[in-house]
């Protein structure tokens, strides 16, 4: 079977082939992984554990939201209650 000759998947083959090279790799990625690790150095996580069995009901309420904003939403909420 004849390569397929798209310019466009030359073009594509040639930059990721380049973009993975040690000695090739440009600056906006250098910057983008940079940046990450900044910010990855600024969070933490909390693992947050459900029992299959007895906890499958809150477990499906958690699967069906974005309980990360959620969880801190509600923190928030509790210490507003706190400091009124």
């Amino acid at each position: 079977m004849a390569e397929h000759r798209c310019p466009f998947l030359q073009t594509f083959k040639q930059y990721t082939a380049n973009r993975f090279k040690n000695q090739g790799v440009p600056m906006v990625d250098k910057k983008l992984v940079e940046y990450r690790k900044r910010a990855e150095a600024k969070r933490t996580t909390k693992k947050v554990s459900f029992n299959l069995e007895t906890e499958k009901d809150i477990l499906e309420i958690a699967n069906n939201l974005d309980f990360s904003q959620w969880v801190k939403e509600k923190l928030r909420e509790r210490l507003k209650n706190q400091l009124d």
